[in-house]
């Protein structure tokens, strides 16, 4: 089947032929996936799976109230052992060790 490119604002569109749509199982204001295979473009229905927006989570939360807020996790005492205790976390590095005097006296 022969389709023709049209212009849409600024962009190219196409015409899908609603059987085509059907078979699909896809409707208007629906969404596909786009890929280039080669010199072809391949168009499949989108997968339904997405990762909900920060907005929408929060959203949940205060439908739930605060009734249904988890348990705390315990993770234990804090130890701080993570710290590294070194040139750069007490500020004493050069911006540019190939130039510092200190690096340049080693020979490096």
């Amino acid at each position: 089947m022969r389709i023709k490119i049209a212009k849409w604002g600024n962009s190219a569109a196409i015409r899908l032929p609603k059987a085509m749509l059907e078979l699909m199982q896809v409707s208007e204001g629906g969404e596909l996936e786009l890929v280039m295979e080669g010199d072809r473009l391949v168009l499949t229905r989108a997968s339904q799976a997405r990762f909900a927006t920060l907005d929408e989570l929060v959203a949940a939360m205060v439908i739930a109230g605060p009734d249904r807020e988890p348990d705390s996790l315990d993770w234990g005492p804090d130890r701080a052992g993570e710290l590294i205790e070194d040139e750069y976390s007490r500020g004493e590095f050069a911006s540019n060790p190939m130039t510092d005097r200190k690096y340049a006296a080693r020979g490096r």
